[in-house]
């Protein structure tokens, strides 16, 4: 059976007990019609200068926005705690995924952050659009080229540099990359420069494409949305919507 730990993905029987010690999920190659392929990402959320008055009461998860049970006083180690508590169980009891033990939160120099394991949930903001969930990693799980459209990307700043890495379970055949000025990369992620990007290919065999936007004229600063359109062999494109913040 497939280790579940550090994986959010969907239970077959929602309305089981999230807290069985046997879980299926519809990854776990356990059932007729299970959904074959899917792109999951590790998603963190950073809320910063955080007051005794700066409070958490919303997330955004999947396109819907979810009240929570309260408003968290987020500057209190056990306010912080129980936050985490909240979104694990909206995930596991209203969203019917196993979110318990793969969210987490630090809190360091008055910045709170929020981390989430690899979830098949596209987490998008905590709180506000202002406080979005970045996504840092992605990978494929199950069996990919199946007909399935599921498509993602990390996407992240170093050093000032956008770096994204497009995941999908077909063939990609074109990713654009826009900066709400216009697109920063349009291209079939061949290796090379185009334009003020560079698409490199890792270790593991991901496509990386690299945007210093100093050498492009973008000189990005302060929030930046970007939007990533992923298309693969016979599917739509698949959009992601981030917003960056840069020194």
């Amino acid at each position: 059976m497939t280790n579940l730990d550090g994986f959010i993905l969907k239970h077959n029987n929602p309305d089981a007990n999230p807290l069985n010690a046997l879980k299926f999920t519809n990854l776990s190659g356990l059932c007729c019609g299970d959904k074959a392929a899917a792109v999951v990402c590790r998603y963190t959320a950073t809320l910063g200068s955080i007051t005794g008055t700066t409070a958490v009461d919303q997330v955004r998860i999947a396109g819907t926005t979810y009240d929570l049970d309260g408003a968290y006083l987020v500057n209190q180690e056990r306010e912080r705690d129980a936050l985490v508590a909240n979104l694990e169980r909206l995930v596991d009891e209203t969203l019917g995924y196993t979110g318990k033990g793969n969210i987490t939160q630090s809190f360091s120099s008055g910045t709170m952050t929020i981390n989430v394991d690899y979830s098949d949930l596209e987490f998008e903001w905590l709180e506000s659009s202002a406080t979005p969930f970045v996504p840092t990693a992605c990978q494929m799980i199950g069996d990919v080229n199946t007909g399935t459209c599921d498509a993602g990307a990390s996407i992240v700043v170093v050093a000032e540099t956008l770096v994204v890495k497009p995941y999908a379970a077909g063939a990609i055949t074109n990713v654009t990359i826009n900066d709400g000025g216009g697109d920063v990369y349009n291209g079939n992620l061949a290796n090379g420069v185009t334009g003020n990007a560079t698409v490199t290919t890792d270790a593991t065999g991901q496509k990386v494409v690299t945007i210093n936007g100093a050498s492009g004229g973008e000189n990005w600063t302060g929030s930046v949305t970007f939007t990533v359109s992923i298309t693969q062999s016979g599917c739509a494109a698949v959009t992601r919507t981030i917003i960056l913040v840069y020194p």
